[in-house]
């Protein structure tokens, strides 16, 4: 009846996330500010461990930007600093 295809998995594990996020965000400005600020960047910091797809493709636009210039600790130095920024 319902052929699932591996895309259509992608998109509703996107789809998922997006809406945890929301639910995050939408209790998250109801802490007091340290609270939220330090959530925040607990949850991204949790993001880049668990995630791979979005830290390699972090990683990726990084090399593109910047090609040899960075090595690949200073890439992923970087990648964490971006992600703990959006946390805030």
């Amino acid at each position: 009846m319902w052929e699932s295809k591996r895309g259509d998995r992608g998109a509703w594990i996107n789809r998922l996330g997006y809406a945890a996020l929301l639910v995050l965000e939408s209790l998250l400005k109801y802490l007091p500010l340290p609270i939220a600020v330090a959530s925040g960047r607990f949850i991204t910091g949790t993001v880049w461990h668990l995630w791979p797809r979005v830290r390699l493709r972090t990683l990726e636009n990084l090399q593109f930007a910047y090609g040899d210039a960075l090595s690949p600790a200073e890439r992923k130095k970087i990648g964490r600093g971006v992600f703990s920024w959006i946390g805030r």
